[in-house]
């Protein structure tokens, strides 16, 4: 819903609140006190204007996350144009998992997201997980005027004419519905309070503005909290929230009843032993994967006891699914991994790594790096590690996240100056007229004396114990040796997720990233992983150096 309106986001802020909005984000930072915090986290940052105004307001560095691409998109290019991008990080995240470590901000805060929580509890949980002890939470957030006249006047305007106006501007009926409906049902006031104390934050004040059109509400971090068990309040859910879940549910449960009936998305085929234990298993529409995931989808490889489910996603999906630990088995982009290290073990089997070779910047208009300093290119989605290679390796050259398989027809259309391409447009841009500017496994095999460039991962949640976790990656080994011994079957197979690709193309662009690293990564592809990692903490790309644990 918020990605529909993400284009307009801004404006009907603005427009909608009479420009009060600016005044109301400078009197809720003021509240942090001087001097401004240095570390803080803007969770729900939708555009970013909360943390462009923490910056203004002295804060040194501000990390905003959101699950809203498009607004992030949007917040991106406006913090790019007032050349903020050292000091604010925008990223995809979750309030219910933030994947930062704990004890690690000096402030986090809020500005009209928290009443959008899934789970309000867990996310304001999560927010005091992440602060320093005497770190502080703000959050700014719509409230209802309590005295005649200017309350009935706002309710009216609120229920009636906000929404009218939202609808016409934005072209969206139900965002600007949902608006009055969530603040309504948000529990404001002394009830918001409470639940800030019952988490374990102490020092609560409400600070109502502007007739009480909004309140914010600050408070500090204790160590000596209660605790509650937010898991068991989904009583507090507002009504939308459940609505939206109860959507989200519903998709899920139709997509997986569309992979289920597709020809091998379901492993063990046939009646269904009531002692087997069913594991849903995320890899993406690729030939690579296709080819890995063969023997197991095939059923032709089975593992006693277990049944597969499969899940076919994009590979920027799944990196959202792994940050709230919804598969037990799962592909991700390597730079994804420190973001959910609490939760999954990387499977020595399964990781797509090059050999001097790897996502590669592609243009039509330039041919080199330094011609496409302070242009603008492509790139395919946050967490990717082709993403985290651009940001490591080059500088002064914008980016846009997009879907990777708009890249090359965007950049050709020339609204972007060039492209960032992974999967098989590695080997497919020169017959489409591309020029090569940078392969970053070339460039990375020569940085780090010659080892391999960490793409993507397999990885197996840890609440599954290791024995179980062991024997599904001993799984997939066997399903990587059924495709190779069985290329007739296999690589026909992967061609079905090939884009286009030919056969001798496909079979190349496979045996590039199912290798012998892709077996068994065994302690080069460790010593990888690790140099990679180190890397991107090292420029702050990253909030931790994970463990590399393999199983």
């Amino acid at each position: 819903m918020f990605d529909s309106i993400a284009h307009r986001y801004d404006f009907l802020n603005h427009f909608l609140s009479g420009g009060f909005d600016f005044y109301w984000r400078r009197k809720a930072l003021k509240l942090l006190g001087n001097p401004a915090p240095n570390l803080v986290l803007d969770v729900a940052c939708g555009t970013g204007d909360f943390s462009v105004a923490a910056v203004s307001f002295g804060c040194q560095k501000v990390y905003g996350i959101d699950i809203a691409e498009k607004m992030l998109e949007i917040g991106k290019d406006k913090i790019s144009k007032k050349q903020l991008s050292d000091r604010i990080t925008l990223q995809t995240g979750s309030a219910e998992s933030i994947a930062f470590d704990s004890n690690y901000f000096d402030a986090a805060m809020s500005a009209f997201g928290v009443r959008n929580f899934e789970n309000l509890e867990k996310g304001l949980s999560e927010m005091h997980r992440v602060l320093k002890t005497g770190g502080k939470i703000l959050v700014l957030e719509f409230s209802k005027p309590k005295f005649f006249p200017f309350k009935q006047i706002y309710f009216f305007y609120f229920k009636h004419i906000l929404p009218l106006i939202g609808k016409l501007i934005s072209k969206n009926d139900e965002a600007y519905r949902y608006l009055p409906n969530t603040v309504m049902q948000f529990p404001e006031g002394e009830e918001f309070l409470k639940i800030l104390n019952q988490i374990g934050y102490k020092e609560t004040k409400q600070h109502r503005l502007t007739f009480g059109i909004v309140s914010v509400y600050i408070g500090v971090n204790s160590p000596a909290g209660s605790g509650i068990n937010f898991e068991h309040r989904a009583n507090n859910k507002l009504p939308m929230t459940n609505l939206l879940s109860a959507h989200n549910s519903l998709l899920y449960a139709l997509r997986s009843k569309l992979f289920t009936n597709k020809k091998y998305q379901t492993s063990n085929i046939g009646h269904r032993n009531m002692n087997e234990r069913i594991i849903k298993v995320g890899h993406s529409p690729d030939p690579d994967d296709a080819f890995m995931f063969y023997g197991l989808a095939s059923g032709k490889v089975k593992l006693k006891g277990i049944k597969i489910e499969h899940l076919l996603e994009d590979i920027q999906s799944l990196n959202k699914r792994a940050m709230k630990g919804e598969l037990e088995v799962t592909a991700i982009s390597a730079h994804a991994f420190p973001y959910i290290a609490d939760k999954y073990w990387i499977m020595r089997t399964g990781a797509s790594m090059g050999e001097g070779y790897g996502p590669v910047i592609i243009s039509k208009k330039y041919k080199t790096l330094d011609e496409l300093k302070y242009k603008r290119i492509a790139t395919p989605g946050p967490l990717t590690t082709a993403t985290l290679l651009f940001k490591l390796f080059t500088g002064g050259i914008e980016n846009v996240d997009i879907p990777f398989d708009q890249i090359m027809e965007r950049v050709n259309s020339g609204e972007f100056d060039g492209g960032l391409i992974i999967h098989e447009g590695q080997i497919t841009y020169k017959e489409q007229g591309f020029n090569k500017i940078l392969d970053f496994g070339e460039y990375w095999q020569k940085y780090s004396n010659g080892l391999p460039l960490p793409l993507g991962l397999d990885v197996v949640r840890k609440d599954l114990g290791e024995e179980l976790a062991r024997k599904l990656s001993l799984g997939l080994k066997e399903s990587i040796h059924y495709g190779y011994t069985h290329q007739d079957e296999s690589i026909p197979y992967a061609l079905e997720y090939g884009r286009g690709l030919n056969y001798q193309l496909g079979e190349k662009f496979v045996k590039m990233y199912v290798s012998e690293l892709t077996v068994d990564m065994d302690e080069k592809g460790k010593e990888a992983l690790e140099l990679l990692f180190s890397l991107a903490h090292s420029k702050k790309l990253i909030p931790h150096i994970p463990e590399v644990e393999l199983v």
